[in-house]
């Protein structure tokens, strides 16, 4: 791979590939962190048209108790992008950050992951639907699954039928 930097960012350019990736540089992250909407932050399109933030918060060991002041902390910062799991016990602190932000919840990008112990299309599709309460919301933008064991296949049908019922964006 060949890269090309720039002031402004950094593009990737696979070998034997005519596309280009743009990447922002670390000062034009810093310019996005603000208070800026989903529409005013950069984008990746995913395949189905679903357009992700670039900048995004992650919430892998962030305490429940403190959950809820640092993803509003995020917030105020101009994070829209929340990254979250069920593993990692901290959904509700989201759901209530977001509904007390006052932001409009289509402003928001929200990811989760369904755990392992949630594998299989029934116990997977209920799991989704756990989320969404916890989350208080009735669509989820991102859906991963945490780790592929199980009955992974299962756990894909489930975000296939969950998508198709467009209760997950991607």
């Amino acid at each position: 791979s060949e890269v090309e930097t720039s002031e402004d960012s950094v593009a990737i350019l696979p070998e034997d590939s005519e596309r280009t990736v743009e990447v922002p540089s670390a000062v034009e992250a810093q310019v996005a962190v603000g208070n800026i909407s989903n529409s005013e932050m950069n984008t990746i399109k995913l395949y189905n048209g679903v357009e992700i933030p670039l900048l995004g918060y992650g919430l892998y060991k962030v305490d429940p108790t403190e959950g809820e002041r640092c993803i509003s902390d995020a917030i105020a910062a101009g994070y829209r992008l929340i990254d979250t799991a069920q593993y990692y016990g901290n959904e509700e602190c989201v759901g209530k950050a977001i509904s007390k932000s006052g932001i409009p919840r289509e402003e928001f990008f929200i990811v989760t992951k369904i755990w392992i112990d949630n594998s299989g299309e029934e116990k997977a599709y209920a799991a989704l639907q756990e989320s969404f309460k916890r989350l208080g919301t009735d669509y989820i933008d991102l859906v991963l699954v945490h780790q592929p064991f199980g009955d992974y296949y299962g756990t894909y049908r489930a975000l296939e039928r969950a998508y198709g019922e467009g209760t997950v964006r991607a």
